[in-house]
């Protein structure tokens, strides 16, 4: 298996391997044995590589260079991770979600949505990357608050932030829905828990909820 192991030392633990690839039938056979796994097609990886999420993202962009990471991802990528986890960064994630404007695919920690994403949506650095307004609207509407309160609290985005980016998810979820995650997002809570029961006590006729979050008023601005 030199020739295969040279590819992946050479390629950061990656091997495209196509159809007219001198390395194909080694690459299957390795497969077969258990060595190697076919994280995307097309491309192998050392198994007891598969599960690293660095390893999944540069696979991601080799198999589709024009994929745009969103979400959890993409969050921890911009250095956020939620309060009640012991992990960090991309320790914190167990998927990698992006968006492609070909492809379309799902598999054990990947996931890859069709759909091109407008420019002024897209950050290049260190990767393509979607506008953290973008993920916390799609973690929002999904109710995975522990990353959109993390988001909010070490300041990567604002409640004003995310409703001007409202349009980035209008392809996607119903207005009801994007309106709903924004009411959330907009009660500025300090911790998912927080933000849950305000929710629940939104929804009903009476309610005397406010933020432990201090406020920015107009006249302190």
């Amino acid at each position: 298996m030199r020739e295969l192991e040279t590819e992946w030392l050479g390629n950061d633990g990656i091997a495209r391997i196509t159809r007219t690839s001198p390395l194909r039938g080694q690459a299957d056979r390795a497969v077969a044995a258990g060595r190697a796994t076919r994280v995307l097609p097309g491309i192998v990886v050392p198994t007891d590589r598969a599960d690293d999420m660095s390893v999944k993202i540069r696979a991601l962009h080799i198999w589709d260079p024009q994929v745009v990471l969103v979400g959890r991802v993409a969050l921890g990528l911009q250095g956020i991770t939620p309060l009640d986890t012991d992990s960090s960064g991309l320790d914190a994630i167990d998927e990698v979600e992006a968006f492609s404007p070909t492809r379309r695919l799902k598999r054990d920690g990947l996931v890859v949505h069709r759909w091109h994403v407008p420019d002024h949506y897209i950050l290049d650095d260190p990767v393509a990357l979607a506008v953290p307004e973008m993920s916390v609207l799609l973690l929002a509407i999904r109710g995975e608050w522990e990353w959109v309160c993390a988001a909010l609290e070490q300041g990567l985005v604002t409640p004003w932030s995310c409703r001007m980016a409202r349009g980035s998810m209008s392809w996607r979820s119903r207005q009801h829905d994007i309106d709903a995650a924004l009411d959330n997002i907009c009660g500025n809570a300090g911790s998912a828990s927080e933000l849950e029961l305000a929710r629940r006590l939104r929804d009903r006729p009476h309610s005397g909820w406010t933020t432990t979050r201090p406020q920015r008023t107009a006249a302190a601005a």
